[in-house]
């Protein structure tokens, strides 16, 4: 109980983390969205969504790779830190002058030229915030996720404080991109206040380091690809006149379909450790359980959001971005449950990744990734937004599908199959509700709340939901 009871302290941390980033990034969003309009929004969403591919693969793969070997391996925990500290630098280092030196050649891709000097700008991002990582990765691996919750919870405001600061004084787009970059570099500074890296006795080897990191790093690159290619297929096969427009459009469908990505995100960044030093001790039995539990909770959450979302997708782009983005409506319908999808993909290869196995991920996501850009080559010029959302979604499908017969070939009965058809009954019923009864402004608010309530009800009311899990509910989170 105490694993389970650490896991739940840290995914509420996490989640208080996930949700002040879900909170900074709508705001920023709207605020820009509003501010910038759609044309300048798209040119701002497509310059970010390109560097946050790169940044979040060295990111996830820093962060993974410190927090399995010192999950594994606690007494060398300065040592660890050290050594991927020194690696990443200098890889970070190369990414970002590689990313300056092809900015031509990616805004040619992308059909639009005087998106060079905005990329080359966004390529100090890379190093600054690779290097962060390796402290988040260092307390995510102790399993000290108040740590790692306040280091980012201070990043978070600091972006928010500078991006929309810049904006609101004028600054248009270059100052939101200046915003961002300076905090990163304020970011990487304060981990000091909370770490300082020193070398340890003994070195971790760099050959075992990249062993486990370049698998990841390589699964990192086509996560990356499987959430923004639609975005970037948007921008580049667009006619150029309405390409920018579009792109934000998009961007404000895609920026909203991300809820559940951050609400899940928490739990897999509690489990990985977990998973990872209960596989490492070869406790199958106790891992299946934990997978078993993840995946419950997982999907109750993902579809109450997918099928809530969807059936109120106008009038939540109207609250969040005003009539002038109402196209993005049916976008978002669609992207919803894509975003749900990748959600759940993320989880199950999260688990495949920390049982020490990132190479199959890789694989997974890049049959995937092949079937993603054969989609939306094919239907993005035949239907513009929506075709963008339906490939993203038809091959979140698909990644779901394969990564979840490959873990219950590990680890066997670990999909509660009887709960999950529940939920997904019962997310038709709120769904379904939702359609019937529509709201606008404010309301909408209290309609979720509403619909949440009548949820869980369902859900108890046909056992996906029973009394043991509101006591381990109980003893896992309230007594923190």
């Amino acid at each position: 109980m105490e694993h389970a009871r650490t896991l739940g302290r840290g995914t509420l941390y996490s989640l208080a983390a996930k949700a002040l980033l879900v909170l900074s990034g709508y705001l920023t969003a709207i605020i820009l969205g509003r501010w910038l309009g759609p044309g300048l929004y798209g040119v701002y969403g497509v310059v970010t969504s390109l560097v946050f591919v790169v940044t979040t693969v060295l990111m996830t793969s820093v962060e993974q790779t410190t927090s399995k070997f010192i999950s594994e391996q606690p007494k060398m925990k300065d040592a660890i830190a050290y050594q991927i500290f020194k690696v990443q630098l200098v890889v970070s280092l190369v990414f970002a002058a590689i990313y300056f030196f092809v900015a031509p050649a990616l805004s040619m891709l992308l059909n639009d030229m005087t998106l060079v000097p905005y990329i080359r700008y966004t390529s100090l991002l890379i190093m600054f915030q690779s290097s962060w990582s390796a402290f988040t990765g260092y307390f995510n691996g102790q399993k000290l996720f108040k740590q790692q919750s306040l280091l980012t919870a201070l990043y978070l405001l600091i972006k928010t404080i500078l991006i929309v600061g810049f904006v609101l004084l004028g600054y248009s787009i270059k100052g939101a991109l200046t915003g961002f970059v300076l905090a990163a570099l304020i970011g990487l500074l304060s981990c000091s206040f909370f770490y300082t890296l020193k070398p340890g006795t003994k070195a971790m080897p760099t050959r075992k380091i990249l062993d486990f990191g370049v698998p990841v790093f390589l699964f990192a690159v086509i996560t990356l690809l499987l959430m923004y290619l639609d975005l970037f297929f948007v921008k580049a096969m667009s006619p150029a006149q309405t390409a920018d427009a579009l792109s934000g459009y998009y961007t404000a469908a895609l920026t909203l379909s991300r809820i559940p990505y951050y609400v899940i995100g928490a739990l897999a960044t509690t489990m990985f450790p977990f998973v990872s030093e209960l596989t490492y001790q070869g406790r199958i039995s106790k891992t299946s359980k934990y997978i078993q539990k993840s995946i419950q909770y997982g999907a109750i959450v993902l579809v109450f959001l997918a099928f809530a979302v969807a059936s109120t997708a106008g009038a939540l782009v109207r609250i969040s971005y005003g009539a002038q983005y109402q196209a993005a409506t049916i976008p978002l319908s669609i992207l919803i449950f894509g975003g749900s999808l990748f959600s759940m993909f993320l989880l199950l290869t999260t688990v495949i990744a920390a049982s020490g196995n990132p190479r199959h991920t890789f694989f997974l996501g890049g049959i995937c990734v092949v079937i993603d850009f054969v989609l939306n080559y094919i239907l993005v010029p035949r239907l513009q937004l929506n075709g963008a959302a339906i490939a993203s979604t038809l091959s979140m499908f698909v990644a779901v599908t394969l990564s979840s017969l490959y873990i219950k070939s590990r680890f066997h009965e670990v999909f509660p199959v009887r709960q999950l058809c529940v939920i997904s009954a019962g997310g038709l019923l709120i769904g379904l509700i939702s359609v019937l009864v529509p709201v606008t402004g404010l309301l909408l608010l209290f309609k979720y709340a509403l619909l949440g309530l009548l949820y869980v009800f369902f859900l108890f009311l046909f056992r996906a939901l029973d009394r043991e899990d509101i006591r381990l509910f109980s003893k896992v989170f309230l007594r923190v």
